[in-house]
C-alpha cells in the first residue's frame, strides 16, 4: 500500500520553499508580470499570485487593512462658456465668453419664475 500525502493529488507537484520564494521575487520586478513569469516557469498564474500573498505581504503597501489615507479634494475649476445668446419673448440676454455656469444657472431660474 502507498502513503501518500493525505490532500494531495496523484501527480501533483511539490515546489521547495527556495523555488517559490524566486519566484516571487522575480514577480515583484517592476518590469515583469505574474502571467510572464507564471509561463516561463510553467505555473499557473493564480499559484504565483497565491505565493506573492504568501510569500511576499504587502507590508510595504501604502494601504494597509483598517488604514486612512489623506486625500485632498480640488474645488473643480470655474467653467467659462463661449458666447451664449438667450432669447425669452421679447428679453435678449447675451453672455460673453466670460460668464461661467453659476452665471447662467441664475439666468436662466429668473427667467423659468417669470410669468
Amino acid at each position: 500500500m502507498d502513503n501518500k500525502p493525505r490532500g494531495r493529488r496523484p501527480g501533483s507537484r511539490n515546489y521547495t520553499d527556495a523555488f517559490r520564494q524566486q519566484v516571487v521575487r522575480e514577480a515583484k520586478q517592476a518590469d515583469t508580470s505574474v502571467a510572464e513569469v507564471a509561463l516561463a516557469h510553467g505555473l499557473n498564474s493564480n499559484m504565483v499570485s497565491h505565493w506573492l500573498r504568501r510569500y511576499a505581504p504587502s507590508s510595504d503597501s501604502v494601504l494597509q487593512k483598517n488604514a486612512f489615507v489623506p486625500v485632498q479634494i480640488k474645488p473643480d475649476p470655474v467653467q467659462v462658456l463661449p458666447s451664449l445668446l438667450i432669447e425669452h419673448g421679447d428679453i435678449r440676454i447675451t453672455l460673453d465668453g466670460g460668464s461661467d455656469v453659476n452665471a447662467l444657472r441664475a439666468v436662466l431660474t429668473a427667467l423659468r419664475a417669470e410669468p
